[in-house]
């Protein structure tokens, strides 16, 4: 299982240089194993949760087919795994934390906004999927909803003004009081999908839209569509942004730019 931190400031320093962690409770004693590579590991966090599992502080509950940590205080019990999923210090080892995860890649928190993980990790399974390259996708993203050198995923864009927000809950409630107001006609997300285009491609739910894989996934598609339209690539990237000539050169030239920066920095 997985985890992640939320501002729980009652149990929980923030410890941004985390790596992500297996972590297993038995009799008492809690056992730290790194997955995937080992990434800016702070021994800190690792000391911290070995502390409350000697107080006893953790305990180990079978729930939905698996198993949870979770602490207890005054307040109650705190899934300390959703917590540190959430706050990107460890990585979800399952599909329970899997949405959890992919926000806080999106989002850069903890580990995943570290130069120990490269500004293309969103993008990679995607891109293997879609037999697209990486630094294309990441290209794109930060065509259509970069901000400080990052894509950012809680970002629409309604009548030619891009809206950022701080979080996935705050753009979904813009996205569907724009709906509720008449008005379909904006872009939606990581890749800035156009709502009215393709909200079927995301069953018609602004929420899903938003999940980062799930927008860069959809994105993905709309440009495979595009090459087997037009059987050049370039072309197809500047067709996702418009047919018009005029419009869609300046933005690829800007893609380019992009590209070339994601791929002379390798993946960091």
């Amino acid at each position: 299982m997985h985890y992640q931190l939320l501002a729980t400031a009652l149990l929980f320093p923030v410890f941004v240089f985390a790596a992500p962690l297996q972590i297993a409770v038995s009799g008492g004693n809690i056992e730290i194993a790194n997955v995937r590579r080992l990434l800016c590991n702070d021994q800190n966090t690792v000391s911290y949760l070995q502390a409350m599992a000697n107080k006893n502080e953790l305990k180990l509950i079978k729930a939905n087919g698996g198993y949870d940590i979770w602490a207890t205080n005054q307040t109650g019990a705190i899934n300390v795994g959703e917590m540190l999923v959430k706050n990107g210090l460890i990585g979800a080892s399952d599909n329970r934390y899997a949405s959890f995860e992919d926000d806080a890649v999106a989002e850069r928190k903890g580990i995943w906004g570290t130069a120990c993980v490269g500004k293309l990790t969103p993008f990679e399974a995607t891109a293997k999927r879609a037999g697209i390259e990486p630094a294309v996708l990441f290209a794109l993203a930060q065509n259509e909803s970069g901000i400080n050198g990052r894509p950012w995923p809680w970002t629409l864009n309604a009548n030619g003004k891009a809206r950022y927000f701080r979080s996935r809950e705050d753009a979904f409630r813009a996205a569907e009081s724009l709906i509720k107001n008449g008005n379909e006609n904006f872009d939606i997300g990581t890749m800035q999908v156009h709502w009215a285009y393709h909200k079927q491609r995301f069953g018609n739910s602004t929420w899903r839209a938003l999940q980062p894989s799930t927008n860069v996934s959809v994105a993905a598609q709309i440009l495979r569509e595009n090459y087997r339209s037009t059987g050049n690539m370039n072309e197809a990237i500047r067709r996702y942004h418009s047919k018009n000539p005029n419009k869609n050169q300046p933005y690829f030239n800007k893609f380019i730019t992009h590209y070339r920066s994601a791929r002379s920095e390798g993946s960091i």
